[in-house]
Parts: C-alpha cells; structure tokens; sequence
C-alpha cells in the first residue's frame, strides 16, 4: 500500500526547490483538502522544514499568485544557558536571604 503511493508521488508530484538558493527540496504532492494544503513528498527536506511564500511577480494580479518554497534559515544566535537566569536558576535562590 505504502509502496503505490510513493508511485503516485513519483509519477503525479512536482519537483520543488527553495525559491532563495535554488537548492532542490525532492519532490512533493500537493492536495487541496478542506480548506488545507496536504504535502506529500519524497524529498530530503524532511530534517529542514520549508515554508510557503508568495513570489515576486512583474504584474501586479492578485488572481493568480505564483507560490514558492522556503527552508527556515539556521538560527544565528548561540545555544548558552546560563545558571544565573531566572528560568533555569532552583527554586528559592533567586530570593534573598535577608528575610
């Protein structure tokens, strides 16, 4: 069963590549259900996820939007935890000993 439907992907789906770098995400199937975008892919973009975004177009025509397909880009801060925040600090320390 699993196996007919990686056919129809193969065979129906469209080859998707992020609309920033050009770096190709594998190929999807996309189905409108409910009011929803359903994907459907085979590509190796399932560690880095992609998101909608609407094309830059030379006519301006709301009808008909071209969509394209972005990855999230890395985050560029550090990953530091430090024991003097509040969030990460035990429970009673951060209040004074005074009284």
């Amino acid at each position: 069963m699993l196996k007919r439907f990686f056919w129809l992907v193969r065979l129906f789906g469209m080859r998707v590549r992020d609309a920033r770098t050009g770096k190709d995400l594998g190929k999807y199937l996309f189905l409108p259900w409910r009011g929803r975008i359903l994907v459907f892919g085979l590509g190796g973009a399932h560690d880095e996820p992609f998101y909608p975004v609407f094309l830059p177009q030379r006519r301006l025509t709301y009808a008909l939007q071209e969509l394209g397909f972005q990855q999230h880009p890395k985050p560029d801060f550090p990953n530091e935890r430090h024991s003097h925040d509040i969030a990460h600090a035990s429970a009673g320390k951060e209040r004074s000993q005074d009284g």
